[in-house]
């Protein structure tokens, strides 16, 4: 089925029967007080708290044995 004007959908909601699946070229934002995820949640980009990467951020203190590291930088 083709989209709007016979054209084929770049962007979409998508009801699957068993989900549901967004498709956007550009950013998907959600504005909300709170959202809760009761599942595992995988990207293949980067996940950040506040200016806190996932992936690059560095701990101080940290020593060898079974101590405990500073908090994420």
């Amino acid at each position: 089925m083709d989209g709007f004007l016979n054209g084929i959908p770049e962007e979409y909601i998508w009801l699957t029967g068993n989900g549901v699946k967004v498709q956007t070229k550009g950013e998907f934002s959600v504005s909300a007080s709170n959202a809760t995820f009761d599942c595992n949640i995988s990207t293949s980009g980067d996940v950040k708290a506040g200016s806190i990467s996932l992936t690059k951020h560095t701990h101080s203190g940290v020593q060898p044995g079974d101590g405990t590291t500073g908090t994420p930088e």
